[in-house]
């Protein structure tokens, strides 16, 4: 009857082991998309401030504090290269704020390059993995 009763329990410690490794597989799996949801919500945010301006070759005092409230925390989602990046459009659409110059609008338009390179590889799908 021990002897039984020793199976049952190694049975259930098996099941146990199971289900608390496939809980920790959803948990990163979720915490994985949590953190590509909030680095797209930064992305999203550089593309529309960079529509906006070319839409209507202004930036306004509006504009730029949403384009800097809502990329302020890309420093904690992403490496240098795009806060880098981002920081560069805020700088100058604050220049261009001031000169308007058509230089700058130009410069704006390559930034729909730029950014979708420079974060690709933060929103890519092809190098997700099971």
């Amino acid at each position: 009857m021990n002897h039984y009763l020793g199976i049952v329990t190694t049975i259930i410690a098996i099941i146990g082991a199971f289900i608390a490794y496939q809980q920790h597989k959803v948990n990163k799996h979720k915490l994985r998309l949590d953190l590509y949801e909030r680095r797209l919500n930064v992305y999203r945010s550089v593309m529309v401030f960079l529509t906006t301006v070319l839409q209507n070759a202004e930036v306004t005092p509006d504009n730029i504090t949403n384009y800097f409230i809502s990329t302020s925390e890309a420093c904690f989602l992403f490496d240098k290269e795009v806060k880098v990046a981002i920081d560069k459009i805020y700088d100058n659409a604050l220049k261009f704020r001031k000169t308007e110059d058509s230089e700058l609008l130009l410069w704006f338009t390559d930034q729909y390059t730029n950014v979708n390179q420079v974060f690709s590889k933060y929103l890519s799908f092809k190098d997700i993995k099971d």
